[in-house]
C-alpha cells in the first residue's frame, strides 16, 4: 500500500511539472533563438529580405530570431524581430485570410498612417485582439488607443499580391508575454516602417533573356520597369526617377516610351540607350502619346488636372523621333484613341465614368482641313434605358482603332524582341502597358 502511494504522489509530481511547462509553452510560445549566422538578414541594423523584395532599418536593440507560432491565432510567420529587454516583436506573415476575419479577431482601434521617407509608400495599420481575449464591453475607439493584454497592431504590406486571394501578408506587433505592447515598442515599430524601401536585384536584358517585362510602381515613385526570367524572381531592368506615372508606358518597336517631367521617354532595354523622344512644350504638360509607324502624335494641356474633370482642351502636336510640330490648339480631348490613314484624321476621347454612369465624347481631328469636330457622344447610367446601346456605340466605335494599341499587363521577352504576351504573369500591381505593334 505504502508503495502504491509513493507511485501515486511520484506520478501527481510528474503531472504537475508537465502541466506548469505546458502552461509556460502557451504563454511564451517564442524562443528567443538567435539566426544562425550564415542565414541572418539582419546585418549592420539593414533587414533584408529578398524573397519580399524589401528592406528597412532596425534599432541597434533588436535582433533577428526564429520565429515561432503567431499571436492572435495568425500563422505562416516568415521571419521574426524581437526587443529583448521590453519581449516586444515584429513578425511578417503570410496568414489564411479567414484569420484576419471579424470574428476571429476584434479591432481595438485605428494605428498611426505613415509615409516612407524614400518613396512615401503608404502603410495604414489597425490594433486588434483575438476575439475570445476581448474584455467583456470594450469597443473600437477609433484614433485612441486603449492597451490590453494580448493586442496586436498589424500593418498590411503596401503591394499585396495575395490581397484578392486566400492569404494575406502582414507586419505583426505584438508582446511575447501576451501583455501589452509598450510604447518605445510600437515607436520604434514605426520609424521602421518609415524606413522600408523597396530592393531589387538589378539585371540587363540580352537576345538569351527569356521571360517577361512589366512595371510596377508603389505610390509616388520611383516608376521600375522588372524582368522575371521562365521559373526566375523579378529583376530590376530600369528604374526612373523623373515624375515617372505608371499610366502611359509604351512599348514600340522593342523601345519603352512614357511620359515623364522633361517629356516624353524612350529607352532600349536591351542597351539600355536613353531616346529624347520629344520634350515637354513650355507651360504646357504632354498628356497622352501615340506611336504610329515612324510618326508620332501627342497632345498636351496646360494644366493636367483637366484629365480629372474629364475634360481636357489640349494642343495637338504631329512629328516623329527628330521633332515635333504643334499643329493645333483649343482641341478637346483627354486620350488619344487611334489614326485614320484614309482619312489623314486624328482621334481623341474625353469625358468621364463614376458611379455606374459614364459621359464620353469623341473628337476627330482632320489633318487636311485643319478642323476639329464632334464624332461621337454618347452616355447613360447602368440600369436606365438606352445604356447598353450607348456602350455598345462606344466600344463599337473603339475597337476601330484596337491593331494600334493593345493594351496589356506584361510584354514578353523572346529572341532580342518584346512582343505582345503570350505567357501567363502571377504577380499582382502591374500597371499597364499599351504595346504598339507598328
Amino acid at each position: 500500500m505504502r508503495r502504491l502511494l509513493a507511485l501515486f504522489v511520484v506520478l501527481l509530481a510528474i503531472a504537475a511539472v508537465v502541466w506548469v511547462a505546458i502552461y509556460f509553452v502557451k504563454k511564451s510560445p517564442h524562443v528567443d533563438a538567435e539566426v544562425p549566422a550564415s542565414a541572418r538578414r539582419l546585418v549592420d541594423g539593414l533587414f533584408t529580405y529578398e524573397k519580399g523584395h524589401f528592406a528597412f532599418n532596425v534599432p541597434a536593440d533588436w535582433q533577428e530570431v526564429m520565429p515561432a507560432s503567431s499571436p492572435g491565432g495568425l500563422s505562416g510567420a516568415e521571419f521574426e524581430i524581437r526587443r529583448a529587454d521590453h519581449g516586444c516583436a515584429v513578425q511578417y506573415v503570410r496568414t489564411l485570410r479567414s484569420l484576419t476575419s471579424i470574428p476571429p479577431l476584434k479591432q481595438i482601434s485605428w494605428a498611426e498612417r505613415l509615409f516612407t521617407d524614400l518613396d512615401n509608400t503608404q502603410f495604414d495599420s489597425d490594433w486588434w485582439i483575438l476575439a475570445s481575449d476581448a474584455p467583456a464591453g470594450v469597443q473600437f475607439s477609433d484614433y485612441e488607443r486603449q492597451p490590453l493584454a494580448g493586442e496586436m497592431r498589424i500593418v498590411g504590406h503596401p503591394d499585396d499580391a495575395d490581397a484578392f486571394e486566400e492569404y494575406r501578408r502582414f507586419f505583426v506587433l505584438y508582446q511575447a508575454d501576451g501583455q501589452s505592447v509598450p510604447d518605445v515598442c510600437d515607436a520604434q515599430f514605426s520609424e521602421m516602417l518609415k524606413s522600408f524601401r523597396w530592393v531589387y536585384v538589378e539585371t540587363s536584358l540580352t537576345a538569351e533573356s527569356s521571360g517577361v517585362l512589366y512595371a510596377r510602381q508603389y505610390f509616388q515613385k520611383p516608376l521600375r520597369i522588372l524582368f522575371k526570367s521562365d521559373g526566375g524572381n523579378p529583376m530590376e531592368v530600369i528604374q526612373y526617377q523623373d515624375n515617372a506615372y505608371a499610366g502611359n508606358i509604351s512599348v514600340h518597336r522593342n523601345k519603352i516610351f512614357l511620359i515623364a517631367k522633361s517629356g516624353i521617354l524612350g529607352i532600349d532595354p536591351f542597351s539600355k540607350e536613353p531616346i529624347a523622344a520629344a520634350p515637354m512644350p513650355k507651360d504646357e504638360s504632354i498628356i497622352d502619346y501615340l506611336f504610329l509607324g515612324d510618326e508620332l502624335f501627342h497632345i498636351a494641356a496646360p494644366d493636367p488636372v483637366c484629365m480629372d474633370m474629364g475634360r481636357c482642351s489640349v494642343s495637338l502636336y504631329r512629328g516623329s523621333l527628330q521633332g515635333m510640330t504643334k499643329v493645333a490648339s483649343s482641341v478637346k480631348g483627354n486620350a488619344i484613341i487611334g489614326y485614320d490613314p484614309q482619312e489623314d484624321a486624328l482621334y481623341m476621347r474625353s469625358g468621364y465614368g463614376d458611379a455606374g454612369c459614364f459621359n464620353s465624347t469623341i473628337t476627330r481631328y482632320s489633318f487636311k482641313e485643319s478642323k476639329a469636330e464632334e464624332a461621337l457622344s454618347v452616355g447613360g447610367c447602368y440600369g436606365e434605358e438606352g445604356f447598353d446601346s450607348e456602350l455598345k456605340k462606344l466600344n463599337d466605335f473603339l475597337d476601330r482603332f484596337k491593331p494600334q494599341m493593345q493594351v496589356v499587363q506584361h510584354i514578353d521577352v523572346e529572341g532580342g524582341k518584346l512582343i505582345a504576351p503570350k505567357r501567363a504573369l502571377q504577380d499582382g500591381g502591374t500597371a499597364s502597358i499599351r504595346f504598339m505593334p507598328n
